[in-house]
């Protein structure tokens, strides 16, 4: 609904009513704040500070700190973001938090020393994280791709356990390194076929990328990631029936690996073998339930989208709309569930995340899962319209419970 006019009116009432209460409080700010009144929220938050008494380790208080320079971030006042941050840096127990955002405000208000210090600092403590690089080339205003790989092969020297500064010099990378290489395992070979399949396959050029596959897969015919990537070109190419066999047999290779299982059975959907997929999946789901049932319980939302339009193809309307209803009501789902976060973190003081949770939530319908479900049932809805179906046994299996909302 996103009434935030009323829920502000509301959260005075209750305020009004109860003005000794924490939630009270932070209730009235976050209304204003949701209505992008940044002045009247950073006012009550002060308000209601000033009557706090801070304890040593209050992660409560720390969390209402956090949330409040969040919202002055917003307002766009940055200098006195980083003034509210120097000033109660000390009672705020997410040390990371603070770190990430004084080096984040060092580097959007361009002080570019500062900013650079702190993300070094931050490399010191996770050098896996790859955000960290990027805003450590931006704050040292690295300009060509020369400047930013050296900064990466200073890093890869000074962690040479880290994996993220290896990876990020391969963007730059332009041509192979050819002086005094080692000699590779045989398996170099293996993989140089694996990769240049794929690059040809990007490239669209299936004859090509067959033909590496298959160099692969005479080279170790038990890998089974060579079978899922032939596969997977076939997919490309429109051979859903070849694309699925080759699935199939990475399957049997390792019969109790999820992922190949699940890919496999995603591709036996593809093919529109929708019974051969579930008994597929029932190998993963609990026993004494149908496959359909259990992975509608666990809200498998890719399984029941193609399996919506496997029905589609196959002019099975009833199936494929049930199958649709089945993914919008996860979604109608995960919007009430919500509700029991309003009061929780009302009084948990996880004002962020709560906020992270309600934007989350205003474009949550935008998800694929959810659009392609919902083009899918649009299709269907047309086709009816524009050819009605006439058998009044199949207009019954058309009576599915539960519609996609208007909006």
């Amino acid at each position: 609904m996103r009434d935030l006019e009323g829920y502000r009116d509301t959260r005075y009432q209750l305020f009004m009513l109860r003005p000794t209460q924490r939630a009270s409080w932070i209730g009235f700010a976050m209304a204003y704040h949701l209505l992008k009144d940044y002045e009247m929220a950073l006012k009550i938050l002060d308000s209601f500070r000033k009557t706090l008494v801070c304890n040593a380790y209050d992660y409560e208080h720390s969390e209402l700190l956090l949330y409040q320079n969040m919202v002055i971030q917003e307002s766009g006042a940055l200098e006195d973001a980083l003034k509210h941050l120097e000033l109660f840096h000390s009672q705020i127990c997410d040390k990371l938090s603070v770190d990430e955002t004084w080096a984040n405000l060092y580097l959007r208000l361009e002080r570019f020393e500062d900013a650079c210090d702190k993300y070094k600092q931050l490399l010191q403590r996770n050098p896996e994280n790859m955000g960290y690089y990027t805003r450590l080339q931006d704050a040292m205003r690295l300009t060509s791709d020369q400047q930013r790989c050296a900064l990466l092969a200073e890093y890869c020297e000074k962690f040479p356990r880290a994996l993220a500064p290896a990876r990020l010099i391969l963007n730059y990378a332009t041509e192979l390194k050819n002086d005094s290489l080692q000699k590779e395992p045989a398996s170099a070979l293996l993989w140089a076929y694996y990769y240049l399949a794929q690059h040809y396959d990007f490239l669209a050029d299936t004859e090509k990328a067959l033909h590496y596959i298959n160099l692969a897969i005479d080279h170790t015919p038990t890998l089974i990631e060579l079978f899922v990537t032939k596969g997977r070109i076939y997919k490309h190419a429109g051979n859903v029936m070849e694309a699925f066999t080759w699935l199939d047999e990475a399957q049997e290779l390792d019969t109790a690996d999820r992922y190949i299982n699940s890919k496999c059975a995603k591709y036996m959907l593809r093919a529109n073998l929708i019974k051969e997929a579930e008994d597929t999946c029932s190998k993963f789901t609990r026993e004494g339930v149908s496959a359909m049932e259990s992975l509608n319980e666990m809200q498998c939302m890719w399984f029941q989208t193609e399996c919506a339009l496997a029905y589609q193809r196959q002019e099975k309307w009833g199936d494929a709309l049930k199958k649709c209803h089945e993914v919008d009501r996860h979604f109608s789902e995960i919007i009430e569930d919500q509700f029991d976060f309003h009061t929780y973190c009302m009084r948990k003081m996880t004002l962020r995340s709560y906020v992270g949770l309600l934007r989350l939530e205003d474009v949550l319908r935008s998800h694929p899962f959810y659009f392609r479900a919902a083009r899918c049932a649009i299709q269907v809805y047309l086709r009816l319209h524009d050819k009605p179906l006439q058998d009044e046994n199949t207009e019954q299996e058309l009576n599915t419970e539960g519609n996609f909302p208007t909006e």
